[in-house]
């Protein structure tokens, strides 16, 4: 049975819980933040692992061992349906789609974004639009096409996000 890994339900905890476990990350020379890999071993001396904002929320939080973690192609290898949903979720916000997150912890996948629209208040709608501007226009984007925010743009999304019950 894969792992159940206890995480908000809320785009606003799931953005929290990804910078707070980032940050742990960045500060662990074992580990280098690569937006494009999931959980990857690395051939950077003194780097054991390379990991995205979704995979490090995966490495602080679960019982796997590292070993067992690399070169996972996808979350669902290790984590229950859920989890992995969520941890799907946290890897849209991070490229600015959140309306593909919030299907992501509604419906189980990214594919019905209007879906999930349109279950929200007028307001909820707003602000989810406006916190896709807010991470787009501060996206940096790597050579691969992935890429992040700065992490302060995230809590701030995060707090607006909040704001509505998001």
């Amino acid at each position: 049975m894969n792992e159940t890994i206890d995480l908000p339900g809320t785009l606003s905890g799931l953005l929290r819980v990804a910078v707070h476990d980032v940050l742990l990350v960045e500060a662990d020379p074992k580990f280098e933040l690569n937006m494009s890999q999931w959980v990857e071993g690395s051939d950077i001396p003194g780097v054991v692992c390379e990991v995205c904002m979704a995979g490090a929320v995966l490495v602080q939080r679960t019982k796997q061992s590292l070993e067992d973690l690399l070169w996972m192609s996808n979350p669902s290898a290790v984590v229950d349906g859920p989890t992995s949903w969520k941890l799907e979720a946290i890897n849209a916000m991070r490229t600015g789609c959140f309306r593909s997150a919030g299907s992501w912890i509604t419906y189980g996948h990214g594919h019905n974004p209007l879906g999930w629209l349109d279950s929200l208040t007028a307001e909820q709608e707003e602000v989810v639009r406006s916190v896709e501007v807010l991470v787009d226009s501060d996206l940096i984007r790597d050579v691969d096409d992935s890429g992040n925010a700065r992490f302060q743009v995230y809590l701030e999304a995060a707090a607006l996000l909040e704001s509505v019950g998001l």
